[in-house]
């Protein structure tokens, strides 16, 4: 995504709707996708190793953050 639409997404989510830009670009979605899925088989490989955790890659991964405030740690 980088090279699309600069360095400014990895600090400002605002900067992804240049995605947008991209939406018919075959090339562009099917590189996208490739990595996406390297991610995800990184993640299921991890959770594997560390977590005991078996999951496919292909399904929908649906990951939250949150801070903690001090009291719950």
């Amino acid at each position: 995504m980088t090279p699309k639409i600069g360095q400014g997404w990895k600090t400002n989510a605002d900067e992804l709707e240049g995605l947008c830009n991209f939406t018919q670009d075959r090339s562009f979605l099917k590189e996208l996708m490739q990595a996406k899925m390297h991610n995800k088989t990184r993640l299921v490989k991890w959770l594997g190793t560390h977590q005991q955790i078996q999951i496919d890659p292909k399904s929908v991964f649906d990951v939250q953050a949150k801070r903690l405030h001090e009291y719950k740690r």
